[in-house]
């Protein structure tokens, strides 16, 4: 299947945020609906969350269906978003100390 990446800077304007997050989710839900009607496409799912490395690489983080189901039933976009970025920040930069000096 043939797609685009599109980057958006961070400081937009929350009224374009969400009408943009509002298109997408539009946007998904029409494509949901086409694959599933055709037979044999959706044997599964998957998410990518685009984040930027420490180093300046931007790298995709996929999340299976699973996930990312439950996910969304309790995050925003953003959210899910932020989460990921701080889980790959820890993985670049680990911690072998307590827990509880992370502060």
């Amino acid at each position: 299947m043939d797609g685009y990446v599109a980057e958006l800077p961070d400081d937009l304007d929350d009224a374009v945020t969400e009408a943009i997050d509002a298109e997408y989710e539009s946007l998904m839900q029409e494509q949901e609906v086409e694959t599933e009607a055709e037979e044999g496409w959706v044997t599964g799912s998957v998410m990518g969350v685009s984040i930027t490395l420490a180093d300046g690489r931007p790298c995709v983080v996929r999340i299976p269906d699973q996930i990312v189901r439950r996910l969304s039933e309790h995050f925003s976009t953003d959210e899910i978003h932020s989460l990921v970025s701080a889980i790959a920040q820890s993985v670049e930069n680990p911690f072998d100390g307590p827990i509880c000096k992370l502060a």
